[in-house]
């Protein structure tokens, strides 16, 4: 029987910070790169009820993070994407790219302006609700402004968005908290 904590955790799934990768400093910023490896069997590649293929697939998954170490304000740039290979399909080979940049400018003590840009390069995996074939990779733009103060008793927010097939704006949404 594992041994757990008070909070129900496992000695295992503990964190142990003391074990993480420190990362390389560069200047003001953490540059920590890191990268995955798997292999998976699917015995039904193509999610089809007749004429189901089975294959191996492996994936090869590299992240990259370049963040700010500073006291005030902050800036973060990451990178990722997972790389799939089938071993008898190469026709089912793909990729998926996830990169974003976002910062923080700390304005007053209780306010800070964020604001964050992303580009996605992804397909729908063959059987899920949006696949549409699942050849033909999505592409995604997600800038995101906000404008909310760390605490106070009003939020505002603005964000908008676009991807290879709509593009959605939102703006001005408000929220305050409910006064007793």
């Amino acid at each position: 029987m594992a041994q757990t904590d008070s909070r129900g955790t496992t000695v295992l799934g503990r964190e142990r910070p003391e074990l993480n990768p420190a990362g390389l400093r560069i200047s003001g910023f953490i540059l920590s790169p890191s990268i995955g490896v798997g292999t998976t069997f699917n015995d039904n590649i193509f999610s089809t009820q007749s004429g189901k293929k089975s294959d191996v697939v492996t994936t090869v998954s590299p992240e990259l993070l370049f963040a700010s170490d500073w006291n005030q304000h902050s800036l973060r740039f990451s990178g990722e994407g997972i790389v799939s290979r089938y071993a008898n399909n190469d026709i089912e080979d793909h990729e998926t790219f996830d990169l974003k940049a976002d910062g923080r400018l700390d304005v007053y003590r209780d306010m800070s302006v964020t604001g964050a840009l992303g580009y996605q390069l992804g397909s729908e995996e063959r059987g899920s609700v949006d696949e549409a074939g699942g050849l033909t990779p999505t592409d995604q733009i997600k800038p995101r402004l906000s404008f909310p103060p760390k605490t106070g008793p009003l939020f505002l927010e603005t964000e908008g968005g676009c991807d290879g097939s709509e593009t959605s704006f939102r703006r001005g949404r408000t929220e305050a908290p409910a006064r007793d």
